[in-house]
């Protein structure tokens, strides 16, 4: 008999254990979908628990598992039972996903390993369960699945979640019970530019508070999240009340989005909110999406499972839509292995203890959602700033596609830009000139016989130094553009580059010979710049700003990002000993797009990985992007075709070339396109694969003569592995040195 009551003792504790894991464990299990409504599966549920328990008790595996409560016994899934009234007091089952509680079970240990009764196959998982960051990226994949599906929408007054217009609204936000700069604030920057404000101690006086409402007002919208909750509701969930203040008053001055990342019981303070999201748990996978639902990378689809209010009934939940924006997860949730893209690590480490280059960036998004980004490494060999995935890099040639080739095809797309005309048709100055006669679709495939590059800035220098007449130490109305900090140009430069540049010589052409042939050019893309600028009536960066740029949200892409950020943030280029005679950083590092002032066709374009992967998922995705058509649909498909058997280059875009594939790995399907940069960049989007590659690194810094990247074939070989990583079993190449 006391046998038998301990028995009974130990199966009550272990049940209330169980039932959250059941919720976990039935699609590793029996391959549910995540999202099935409990009614569905709760026999499927039933079945599991009830083998566990007998596996551990020694009791029947097909025996109904049973609560016992005061000499009575219930079933487990029953409305009357126990562990339902203690998970959702006064509720009644409904037909909605349970979102699990995966912090609840930590400590829970099913470690050990003896042998399983026959016929029950061995998927018992380590624990404690979902260690962030160590955990089963299968386990972890599942995590991130549920909560695309439970996460909820319970206000949503004007529809402004998902938030659509990212440049006409001015965001902020506030974290509550966290430190700034915490993990949901780092994924809301990922969108578009925040600032950011936090209120660690929840039980601050209302002064901390009050303090915020004016610094707040002037935003469009405030995103507030609430950290740190209880589930007691003596405690009022852990939300003190100079909180729930405070609210109420920032919501009667802007549009106030608040995400609770607790119980969902709680949400009873807040019903009078026009915009209200609860994220059930404050983990990583949950503050990683939640920003993913305010800008529609995700749809919102989750129910409430309890009824809080009258008008916060259970099976409550608005649908949102998905904008195609980028999401972020883990790389088994969308096909990717992690344990072989963790090669690329090494090889990066490899690399920069070779002095291949100081450091740099890796990102990969695989079907509309990045599974890989890092930063590595320092931005200078002296171990000065560690590289972060926020450090800006100088783009090189990466600016022709992300750049001019952009406000081409915009323009192209809008009928304002017809490419089979001759350039001197929009620039009559052409007229007269060896460049007459050249094509816009010959710029675009470089094969109008321009020089490859123009050593410009040899012109402005007399027989010991730079000439005075077109610079000055200190900036001024004569002297506006900024070729380097305390080096600055005439105005006039920018007509004496277009002078020069019209004045360039052509290739040589054999006299049987009725066309040119491909030959790599960045005049071609400063004529290019020159068309942009006539047709849009406007400079090229404030063209991309307004029509590009500023609407995808991307802060971080930008020429002369000293403008706007601190050199700290930016990799410095090459140690310049002949013409500036100082280390660039911050400034371009191609010597005609500095003369120009940083903004050239062909170079003068800073940026992160994670913002230039937004702008080539645009392009894959036939130029939509955030609920807005930037392209048409057909324009993409247009630029990216080969013409001609002799090219193998789209317009503008790079390609793979037939044989040897050239700048990309082997393993890249025949129909993806891109780009590279001389400072040791490259971005490649694979519409066969739905990928998106972009690789950034400052290989010049501190001598351009560095040249092991390109011999090593690194930002190649680190591709394959993205390709390989998509394969069963992980591997095709022999792994790199």
């Amino acid at each position: 008999m006391i046998k038998e009551i301990r028995n009974k003792r130990a199966l009550r504790k272990t049940a209330i254990i169980l039932l959250p894991l059941t919720f976990l464990f039935l699609s590793v299990h029996f391959k549910q979908e995540v999202g099935t409504a409990v009614s569905d599966f709760m026999g499927t549920g039933k079945r599991w628990t009830a083998r566990l328990l007998g596996f551990t008790f020694g009791a029947q595996p097909d025996a109904t598992p049973k609560i016992y409560r005061n000499q009575e016994t219930v079933g487990l899934f029953s409305a009357e039972n126990l562990l339902w009234q203690m998970l959702f007091p006064g509720q009644q089952p409904s037909e909605t996903v349970i979102p699990f509680r995966p912090a609840a079970l930590a400590g829970f240990d099913n470690t050990s390993r003896e042998p399983l009764p026959t016929g029950l196959r061995d998927n018992r998982l380590p624990m404690p369960l979902l260690t962030r960051e160590t955990a089963d990226p299968r386990l972890l994949a599942l995590e991130y699945a549920h909560y695309e599906q439970t996460m909820t929408v319970l206000h949503n007054k004007q529809n402004l979640i998902p938030f659509r217009e990212l440049d006409t609204l001015t965001f902020a936000s506030v974290a509550i019970g966290q430190t700034r700069g915490n993990l949901f604030q780092e994924h809301l920057d990922k969108y578009t530019r925040f600032r950011h404000f936090a209120i660690p101690d929840k039980n601050s006086k209302n002064e901390v508070y009050d303090g915020l409402l004016d610094k707040l007002k002037d935003y469009k919208v405030v995103v507030v999240s609430l950290h740190d909750l209880s589930d007691s509701p003596l405690q009022s969930y852990g939300i003190p009340q100079p909180a729930r203040t405070f609210l109420e008053r920032l919501r009667t001055r802007t549009n106030v989005a608040l995400v609770v990342f607790g119980t969902p019981f709680s949400l009873k303070y807040f019903d009078r909110l026009d915009y209200l999201v609860c994220a059930y748990d404050d983990n990583t996978v949950t503050q990683r999406l939640a920003p993913q639902l305010l800008f529609g990378a995700i749809p919102g689809k989750g129910k409430l499972p309890v009824t809080v209010t009258a008008s916060l009934q259970a099976g409550s939940g608005i649908a949102t839509p998905s904008l195609k924006r980028l999401g972020y997860t883990v790389p088994e949730r969308a096909g990717l292995q992690s344990s072989v893209l963790e090669r690329i690590d090494r090889m990066m480490e490899s690399c920069i203890r070779d002095s291949v280059m100081p450091g740099g960036q890796v990102l990969v998004a695989k079907g509309g959602k990045v599974v890989f980004e890092k930063g590595y490494g320092y931005q200078t060999y002296e171990n000065d700033y560690r590289v972060t995935t926020n450090t800006l890099y100088d783009l090189a040639s990466v600016t022709k596609v992300a750049a001019t080739l952009q406000a081409v095809m915009s323009l192209h797309a809008k009928g304002a830009l017809d490419l089979n005309r001759r350039a001197s048709d929009y620039l009559p100055e052409l007229k007269g000139t060896n460049k007459e006669t050249i094509g816009i679709q010959d710029l675009l495939l470089h094969q109008a016989g321009l020089i490859a590059f123009q050593d410009h800035w040899t012109r402005t220098r007399n027989a010991v130094s730079l000439d005075s007449a077109f610079y000055s130490v200190e900036p001024d109305e004569r002297h506006p553009l900024m070729v380097a900090p305390g080096l600055y140009g005439i105005a006039a430069l920018k007509d004496s580059l277009w002078h020069w540049t019209i004045k360039s010589r052509l290739l040589r052409k054999p006299p049987a010979q009725k066309h040119y042939t491909f030959k790599y050019s960045d005049v071609g893309f400063d004529i290019l710049q020159q068309l942009v600028e006539r047709v849009a009536r406007k400079p090229l960066d404030e063209y991309l700003s307004q029509h590009f740029y500023r609407p995808l949200g991307l802060d971080e892409l930008t020429f002369n990002p000293l403008r706007q950020f601190g050199e700290s943030r930016i990799a410095p280029t090459e140690l310049d000993n002949r013409f500036r005679g100082r280390l660039v950083r911050g400034t371009v590092h191609d010597q005609s797009a500095a003369l120009a002032g940083g903004v050239a066709g062909h170079a003068g374009l800073f940026g992160t990985a994670n913002d230039l992967a937004v702008l080539m998922q645009m392009n894959l995705q036939n130029g939509y992007y955030g609920g807005r058509q930037f392209l048409d649909e057909n324009t993409i498909p247009y630029f990216t075709r080969t013409y001609q058997d002799s090219n193998p280059r789209g317009l503008g875009w790079d390609r793979p070339l037939p044989r040897t594939m050239g700048n990309v790995s082997e393993l890249a399907s025949r129909n993806s396109f891109g780009h590279t940069g001389f400072t040791g960049t490259c971005v490649w989007v694979d519409p066969d694969q739905d990928l998106v590659y972009i690789f950034l690194s400052n290989r010049v810094y501190p001598d351009v003569n560095n040249t092991k990247l390109a011999r090593y074939k690194v930002r190649q070989k680190v591709q394959t592995v993205v390709y390989e990583a998509m394969l069963p079993g992980g591997t095709l190449v022999a792994e790199a040195d």
